[in-house]
């Protein structure tokens, strides 16, 4: 079992009341130092508002494959002269909707919502199908001084869309293609973010 795996097993067992008292303090006290381990907590609690009902192998399975892709993600972001790489800390895709993020744009049924933390920033992404095969992407960047000139560009191998945002860095492409994509924020003709996503 590796290095995720035990923290979220430990973490499911802490949810569903199976350690004692002193596994439980020793756990709490874990969550305290490690930030990492305080986050997958977070994350394991919105899964189902009652834990007695859980589906608790699918919980793990499903945060087993955020924390391997935000490990992959936080490689890419260690390179050296490179802009800030964004790291996903949410995909509905992977787990249920939050309710934080549910309220941040309306909800659709098949909407899938996609959450990344570059450097400073927060970039909420929302797919929305319009089709079989093409799907409306809204955006939104925080984190930002205001009155900035963010422009976003999104790029599928050759093919290249570009956008500007509003004064809240909302954003939007119409009929996107499935595909995989890669997210450009910049800030006049300066890169200030990646992020890489696939539909």
């Amino acid at each position: 079992m590796n290095k995720n795996e035990d923290k979220i097993e430990i973490l499911l067992k802490f949810l569903r009341g199976e350690l004692n008292a002193k596994e439980s303090k020793k756990v709490r006290s874990l969550i305290k130092e490690d930030r990492d381990m305080a986050e997958l907590l977070a994350v394991l609690k919105n899964l189902q508002p009652d834990g007695r009902h859980a589906d608790w192998k699918k919980i793990f399975k499903s945060a087993l494959e955020l924390s391997s892709r935000q490990f992959e993600d936080f490689q890419k972001s260690q390179h050296r002269n490179q802009p800030p790489y964004g790291i996903t800390v949410y995909d509905s895709s992977v787990l249920p909707i939050p309710t934080g993020i549910r309220s941040e744009f309306s909800s659709t049924v098949n909407s899938r919502r996609l959450k990344y933390k570059i450097d400073g920033m927060e970039l909420v992404l929302s797919l929305q199908p319009v089709s079989m095969e093409n799907f409306n992407l809204m955006g939104q960047i925080s984190g930002l001084d205001e009155g900035l000139k963010i422009r976003v560009l999104l790029i599928s191998g050759r093919k290249r869309h570009e956008t500007g945002t509003d004064q809240f860095y909302v954003f939007h492409f119409e009929r996107i293609p499935t595909a995989e994509y890669s997210i450009k924020i910049y800030e006049g003709n300066r890169v200030i973010g990646i992020a890489d996503f696939k539909i």
